[in-house]
């Protein structure tokens, strides 16, 4: 364990208070214990700790469902012995953006719903073509091609919009919109990247709480090679 990550522990035990924003939530109290500054934003906490933005993303989007303290004490404490702050953020080239995008966006969608999905099954296929080819299919996404547990527009609600299963329909989408623009050089992809890990995080503690946001951060920050 790194002197840095023992600094951070070190004050996520202390702290009376662990809140849900970028200043007072788990990342917010890393930054501060090592950098002395509070963090404004995302891109604050990734410069301070080193983290991709897409795995600041997904810690924060976790973290922001807990609904008690110790909870996201739990999640922060468990993530920040498992990964290092890094001194400098490790840069994802366009294409690893799209290979984490989808990564990422697969391995939540199957906590939503029982059985095969034909949107997630499509998006898998349609991914798969791009970084193999180098550019989109360009195929539109059949109407048929839908998540079970989806929701026609017309009955969408705010309780539907925060549920775990429109979080990982959202991913799903977003992965896409990665997959679209990174193998071809479109720039810009790095907000869809974000939200694709915010919301894989926000699915993860939602259907396993603390146990499924830690689980997903970790795996996440393997995958980045962290």
């Amino acid at each position: 364990m790194t002197n840095e990550q023992e600094i951070i522990l070190d004050r996520l035990m202390g702290v009376e208070k662990i809140g849900v924003q970028w200043r007072t939530g788990p990342l917010g109290v890393a930054a501060l214990a090592i950098g002395n500054q509070w963090p404004r934003n995302g891109a604050c906490v990734s410069r301070a700790l080193g983290y991709p933005g897409v795995l600041c993303y997904a810690i924060h989007g976790a973290s922001g469902v807990l609904k008690t303290i110790d909870d996201r004490r739990r999640l922060a404490i468990s993530l920040f012995a498992a990964v290092p702050p890094r001194a400098k953020v490790k840069r994802l080239p366009r294409r690893r953006s799209a290979e984490v995008a989808i990564w990422a966006a697969l391995r939540v969608h199957p906590l939503t719903h029982e059985g095969e999905c034909p949107l997630a099954v499509w998006a898998s296929r349609q991914m798969e073509q791009s970084l193999k080819n180098g550019n989109w299919p360009g195929q539109a996404m059949p109407r048929n091609v839908r998540c079970p547990v989806d929701v026609p527009a017309r009955k969408w609600t705010k309780e539907w919009g925060d549920s775990s299963a429109s979080r990982a329909i959202m991913a799903l989408h977003d992965a896409l919109i990665v997959g679209v623009r990174a193998p071809s050089g479109e720039r810009n992809v790095a907000h869809s990247l974000k939200r694709v890990g915010f919301n894989c995080g926000r699915v993860a503690a939602l259907t396993d709480s603390a146990e499924g946001g830690v689980e997903f951060c970790i795996a996440l920050a393997r995958e980045l090679e962290l």
